[in-house]
């Protein structure tokens, strides 16, 4: 079945819990992509590419890192930009 068949506006992403010093890590190693202070960042760095959950499109992934209050998550698979801008860091999934 193709990918364009299946895609979603908001994708089903799953986190681990980090430490604080993990989270600053990742922050301070490289100038964070797709900056956003309500959830997180991306790690600049492209992990791989695949078609976009999003847009059906082929597109570099990316770590995503996220604070919620006091605690720091760290994606398990690597997101597209337009994933990340649909993720609503309110839902986050934990492993």
């Amino acid at each position: 079945m193709d990918d364009d068949n299946n895609r979603s506006a908001t994708p089903e992403l799953t986190f681990k819990a980090i430490t604080k010093e993990r989270y600053d890590e990742m922050l301070n190693l490289l100038f964070p992509l797709a900056w956003d202070l309500r959830k997180g960042f991306l790690l600049c760095e492209p992990m791989e590419s695949r078609v976009c959950r999003v847009t059906g499109q082929y597109r570099d992934t990316y770590n995503a890192f996220v604070k919620r209050g006091g605690s720091y998550f760290e994606s398990l698979t690597s997101i597209t930009i337009p994933e990340w801008r649909a993720f609503d860091a309110s839902t986050l999934k934990i492993a």
